[in-house]
């Protein structure tokens, strides 16, 4: 598959550090599994909005999702995405309305040789809809001003809008693990300004011009080149303006200022360490380093119930050999299913407190009191 130089997923971070794009093309652009499953869940709503737009038979629909081998949480979040992209569909007159699935959209007029896929495009009374499904369960994105949305929105308006005057634009994240619904609505003028700001950006980007810019723009896209980025690591590295000498104590302020890094400082070591291990591996040496192989337990090069099998054989009893457990409510409450298992054990459920921890003023948990700890357990 084809991939652009700037793409509308990395928009975030090539439109805040132009240089990223350089820096990155040192690194290879590998398949993660997470990107392997977020790819399925793609294919598997794309496959359920044909089958509910009426675009594909029952037979050929079925076919394909068992060829697909889903399991059984990644069917349940593709259907409540799939319920909602329709619940958007069905606002409009169907006899009128556009409906375009995993679309490839050209932006290319606001970014050298841009292209991308867009997951769910709709027209209709004047409005595009841009839906798109996030199936990622660690960072929660919001389509407030979203580039890689916005990018997508230009590239339909360039396909799509002499079809009808098309006033405002509705940017859609749907993020079904996280159940984060976000919506931003911006009228087509000032999306064809933040277009203009966006070419100048991209063409910067596309040149290699300019500096590295830390932020987090850096972590949230999953920059490559963090490993080897004199920026990022200067800014990691903050926390060692601190001598520990003089004055013998850090004070609450200092303590305060370095809890604010500690957390970017312990990724960036193992981004660090992962890498070096990587290149070594490749025959790269780092001075005063080596490879040398890791503590393992040892297993069966059989399966288990092989295992089980051959004891049986030797004389003893499963029950001797095995252990059982119950399994973990969540799980159970799959089994089950809410309705069963709230009858059956909704009244033995309980939340515990958790374990504090401390986090930024901006976290939106409550401030944790052990008053309200010590009040429960009375």
């Amino acid at each position: 598959m084809a991939h652009a130089k700037l793409s509308a997923s990395g928009a975030k971070k090539w439109l805040n550090c132009p240089l990223s794009i350089t820096l990155e093309s040192k690194f290879p652009d590998e398949e993660s599994e997470y990107a392997k499953e977020g790819i399925k869940a793609h294919e598997l709503s794309e496959l359920k909005l044909r089958r509910k737009l009426n675009l594909i038979g029952k037979d050929a629909h079925d076919e394909s999702i068992n060829d697909l081998n889903v399991d059984e949480e990644m069917d349940k979040h593709t259907d409540y995405y799939c319920n909602l992209v329709m619940e958007i569909v069905n606002r409009y007159d169907r006899n009128y309305t556009l409906v375009k699935l995993e679309e490839r959209v050209d932006f290319g007029y606001w970014v050298p040789e841009g292209f991308g896929t867009s997951d769910v495009i709709v027209i209709s009374d004047n409005v595009l809809e841009i839906i798109d499904l996030k199936y990622g369960r660690g960072v929660k994105v919001s389509a407030d001003n979203n580039p890689q949305l916005m990018l997508y929105a230009l590239g339909a308006l360039n396909e799509y809008g002499y079809l009808c005057d098309i006033k405002i634009v509705n940017l859609t994240i749907i993020q079904p693990r996280l159940d984060n619904i976000s919506t931003f609505k911006i009228s087509t003028d000032c999306l064809l300004k933040r277009g203009e700001e966006i070419k100048a950006k991209a063409l910067k980007a596309f040149n290699g011009d300019g500096n590295c810019v830390v932020g987090k723009h850096c972590d949230d896209g999953f920059c490559r080149a963090r490993p080897i980025c004199k920026a990022y690591a200067d800014e990691r590295l903050k926390i060692a303006r601190y001598d520990f000498r003089d004055p013998a104590e850090l004070s609450a302020d200092d303590i305060a200022d370095i809890l604010g890094s500690v957390d970017d400082l312990v990724r960036w070591s193992k981004t660090i360490k992962d890498y070096a291990l990587k290149q070594s591996l490749n025959g790269v040496e780092f001075k005063g380093f080596k490879v040398v192989e890791g503590k393992s337990n040892r297993i069966f090069n059989i399966e288990e119930n092989e295992v089980i099998k051959i004891l049986e054989e030797g004389g003893f009893k499963a029950e001797e050999v095995c252990k059982t457990s119950l399994k973990s409510l969540s799980t159970l409450e799959k089994i089950l299913g809410k309705k069963d298992f709230k009858d059956l054990l909704g009244n033995h459920v309980i939340k515990p407190m958790g374990k504090p921890s401390l986090v930024p003023i901006d976290d939106e948990r409550p401030i944790f009191n052990s008053a309200d700890i010590d009040f429960k357990n009375i």
